[in-house]
């Protein structure tokens, strides 16, 4: 999994590496969220209408390289 909607209207639950969760909440703790029960995963939350559409994009786009195989990934980077 790297995206799926959160149970709370306007939050989505997004795959990020350690560094970039600890980034985004540091910068912005009210549209970046970590719950304790994402304390030990690698995903966040978000409130989806605050981001700008490109950083919603670069955000969806980096979690799904982080879980697409390799392969997927390469070509995906051959046709951009």
């Amino acid at each position: 999994m790297f995206l799926r909607l959160h149970e709370e209207p306007g939050l989505t639950v997004v795959k990020v590496s350690p560094e970039e969760r600890e980034a985004l909440a540091g910068e912005r703790p009210d549209v970046f969220l970590v719950t304790p029960h994402h304390e030990k995963y690698p995903y966040m939350l978000v409130r989806t209408a605050e981001p700008a559409a490109d950083e919603l994009r670069e955000l969806v786009t980096e979690a799904w390289r982080m879980s697409a195989p390799k392969r997927l990934v390469a070509s995906f980077d051959e046709d951009a």
